[in-house]
């Protein structure tokens, strides 16, 4: 099964996204818990 470059890449990209999605979410999560 060959897997076309375009469709590799925007994979990559959601990946990428979804990791720095949830360190951001983690960050902010960790921030708002020692304001309190």
């Amino acid at each position: 099964m060959h897997i076309p470059s375009s469709v590799s890449e925007h994979f990559s990209s959601i990946v990428i996204m979804q990791s720095m999605c949830s360190t951001t979410h983690k960050l902010l999560g960790s921030q708002l818990a020692s304001h309190e």
